[in-house]
């Protein structure tokens, strides 16, 4: 039916829009208001009303929504009365969080979870791009990148360099298989300028929700150079993990609160040359405040 075809035709026409055409802000919130009303109540969303959650379709459901949310809100900041004021609500109500439990929960490499036996490979394309445009090093507690790519290497075709796919739309047509796999595998050819630190499920760690991707495009636009940005989560990332980039942004508001096995990971970071860019808010000095009494004592803490 018409929902079914809009399903997958939202997420395509907001990509192309997304990168270099100007539509109306109405255009944005219809397509985001779509999104939101349509999404499960298990957090994922579904090809069909019947069917169940799919992996390929909830990413479709996270990416369209981040491309709305960037198109509509300032990245949680506004200039008022010649002031900034941050730390702004996001649109998204809560979806994204709910959707991304989905997924971190089902997270598979291997399928399409919810509709395994077709289109793998878009769904690791809607992986990527959920990926890219949220930032998210971690899908739950799968590095999706490393996990993609490395089984993507081991199903391509090396007699023909090519992939195939599953199902009747994908796995019959190697091209559009192979553009699939190839769109996953480009993502590891931008280098990590800077990396925004996660340490909790509420959304202290992300008050400036647009702020690392408006820094990383004004570098981008300073070094000539395609360049990227990651989420971390402390609490499943390794000391190696937060040493793949060079700088860690840290937000927040609350006096932290990190395990041992998270203290000496930053410990390890701080002492092999990485950097903690810490905001400073005038309104919440405490997080600020135990984040560098934290550093310190790391730093001078003896083995």
């Amino acid at each position: 039916g018409i929902r079914d075809k809009l399903v997958t035709g939202v997420q395509t026409c907001a990509l192309p829009i997304w990168v270099g055409i100007r539509v109306e802000d109405q255009t944005w919130r219809l397509a985001l208001e779509y999104w939101l009303q349509s999404q499960r109540d298990d957090g994922g969303w579904c090809y069909m009303p019947q069917s169940q959650s799919s992996g390929s379709m909830t990413c479709a459901g996270i990416a369209s929504i981040l491309i709305c949310a960037d198109k509509l809100q300032s990245g949680g900041a506004e200039v008022a009365n010649g002031r900034v004021q941050c730390c702004g609500a996001t649109n998204d109500s809560g979806a994204l969080e709910k959707a991304f439990r989905w997924l971190g929960k089902k997270f598979t490499v291997v399928n399409n979870p919810g509709n395994e036996g077709n289109w793998l490979l878009y769904y690791l394309y809607g992986v990527e791009r959920v990926g890219r445009l949220s930032g998210r090093r971690f899908i739950g507690k799968h590095d999706w990148y490393r996990e993609g790519a490395e089984y993507l290497f081991s199903i391509k075709d090396g007699n023909r360099n090519a992939w195939t796919g599953l199902g009747h739309g994908e796995g019959n047509d190697p091209v559009l298989a192979t553009s699939f796999a190839l769109l996953f595998l480009s993502k590891g050819r931008r280098p990590v300028v800077i990396s925004k630190l996660k340490y909790s499920d509420d959304q202290e760690w992300d008050l400036h929700t647009g702020g690392i991707p408006n820094l990383t495009r004004r570098i981008e636009q300073t070094w000539k150079r395609d360049l990227s940005w990651q989420t971390i989560d402390l609490r499943y990332g390794t000391a190696a993990d937060l040493l793949e980039s060079p700088v860690l942004f840290w937000s927040g508001r609350e006096r932290l609160q990190l395990s041992r096995d998270q203290k000496e990971n930053l410990k390890q970071y701080v002492n092999q040359g990485g950097f903690i860019f810490a905001e400073r808010s005038e309104e919440h000095t405490s997080e600020l405040q135990s984040l560098a009494y934290l550093v310190c004592r790391l730093l001078l803490e003896k083995k």
